[in-house]
């Protein structure tokens, strides 16, 4: 089925937070990259008992980032900024993608790394909210990974 995976991509989940106080911070390890990958979709999954949002300004929202290997802004891979949109209890809400593909694209070996940041407004507990990560083994425009991309 390997020319199809796009059509059926691997999921892999972070851990879930725990409630995370307001203008806090929590980073969590989302998985590690078992071969050359690449991610194609990514999703905020809402089990805990409120839904996600806290406010219309920008900062006092609660912002979910993904990023590869590291947590800067030239590393991130998809986010989420609850500002003024709801993630209600038991719902998902799609992430938005980088377009810089380069990003996305994993080695064998690569960790992504999940933050989910609590603004000035965030009174709510999101304990058990978690990212869903969809990736496609290989690269989905179906160029080569380079030999050293394999497992050691």
């Amino acid at each position: 089925m390997a020319q199809f995976d796009r059509l059926a991509p691997r999921v892999a989940n972070s851990t879930a937070f725990g409630s995370v106080a307001t203008n806090a911070s929590a980073t969590l390890g989302a998985f590690c990259a078992p071969v050359a990958c690449e991610v194609v979709g990514a999703r905020v999954v809402n089990s805990s008992g409120a839904a996600i949002t806290s406010g219309t300004t920008t900062g006092s929202a609660v912002t979910i980032t993904v990023y590869k290997s590291a947590s800067n802004a030239s590393s991130k891979i998809a986010s989420f900024n609850g500002s003024g949109t709801t993630v209600a209890t038991n719902t998902s809400q799609a992430m938005t993608l980088t377009t810089t593909t380069s990003l996305k694209r994993l080695a064998a070996g690569d960790v992504v790394l999940v933050e989910y940041l609590a603004g000035v407004a965030n009174n709510a507990s999101n304990a058990n909210a978690y990212v869903s990560l969809e990736y496609v083994v290989g690269y989905e425009d179906g160029s080569t990974p380079s030999a050293g991309t394999g497992p050691a």
